[in-house]
């Protein structure tokens, strides 16, 4: 579970320590929880986004996507609400900007179906570097 909460991190919607409220904390397990038993995605890679490197895989992209619907900041279609995924970075996070901007960016990305949108999300924050930035 705790790596699954970190590979969120890293796709930089939920961001760090106590952004998050204890209903998206909620929201946040319960959606882990379903979206791995819809989605089977291999441990590897999930190891892979972890260690801050790109993921291609679609029932990789499918379970992110599943993962922002379930904590509301993408709508049916998968289209992120950048005002939304904004709410959740705590003030004092250090790279705030760097992220807020990587988020407001990013969110015009619209794929075919919302597990491109999710994939082309995520590739986004990783050509913003966000994950290096949330990794240290």
């Amino acid at each position: 579970m705790q790596h699954l909460k970190i590979l969120f991190l890293t796709m930089s919607i939920v961001i760090v320590k106590s952004a998050l409220t204890p209903k998206d904390l909620l929201n946040l397990q319960m959606s882990l929880g379903k979206c791995r038993s819809n989605n089977q995605v291999d441990s590897s890679l999930i190891s892979q986004a972890l260690r801050g490197q790109m993921v291609n895989n679609h029932e990789f992209d499918c379970f992110i996507a599943c993962i922002l619907q379930g904590i509301g900041v993408t709508s049916e279609d998968g289209s992120l609400n950048a005002d939304t995924a904004v709410d959740k970075i705590p003030e004092s996070l250090q790279s705030r900007d760097v992220i807020i901007n990587a988020i407001r960016s990013c969110s015009s990305r619209k794929g075919s179906d919302k597990c491109q949108t999710a994939h082309l999300l995520f590739e986004c924050m990783h050509e913003k570097n966000v994950p290096n930035i949330l990794m240290g």
